[in-house]
C-alpha cells in the first residue's frame, strides 16, 4: 500500500522498498534460483564437451575430419558425401544430448 501513495514524497526509496521482508525474501529467492540455474547449465555445457570430444575423437579415427589436404584428393560428390556424414553425426549428437538433457530435468 505505501508504493501505491500518491504523493512521491510520501512513498518509500528505493532502498526502503529493497528493505521490506516480502521484497526481501523475493530477492533471495531469485538469487539461489540464478545460482542453481548456473550450475545446471555449467554441468550441461561439461557434458556436451564430454560429448563433442567423443565424438571428433571418433571422427578422427574414422578418417571423418580430413584437412585441407584431404579435401584436395577428393572429388566433389566424394566432399559432399563427407560434409553429409559430418552432418548426420552432428545431428545425432544433438539428439543424444537432447536426451540426456529431458532425462535429466526429468529425474
Amino acid at each position: 500500500n505505501a508504493l501505491l501513495v500518491r504523493d512521491a514524497n510520501q512513498r518509500p526509496s528505493l532502498m526502503q522498498v529493497i528493505a521490506m521482508p516480502y521484497v526481501h525474501q523475493s530477492v533471495q529467492r531469485y538469487r539461489q534460483e540464478s545460482q542453481r540455474n548456473l550450475e545446471k547449465q555449467s554441468s550441461t555445457m561439461a557434458r556436451r564437451q564430454q560429448l563433442l570430444d567423443k565424438t571428433g575423437e571418433a571422427a578422427a579415427t574414422q578418417g571423418l575430419r580430413g584437412g585441407a589436404e584431404e579435401d584436395a584428393a577428393l572429388t566433389p560428390k566424394e566432399r559432399l558425401a563427407r560434409n553429409k556424414e559430418r552432418q548426420r553425426q552432428q545431428r545425432e549428437l544433438e539428439l543424444k544430448l537432447a536426451s540426456l538433457n529431458t532425462a535429466k530435468d526429468q529425474g
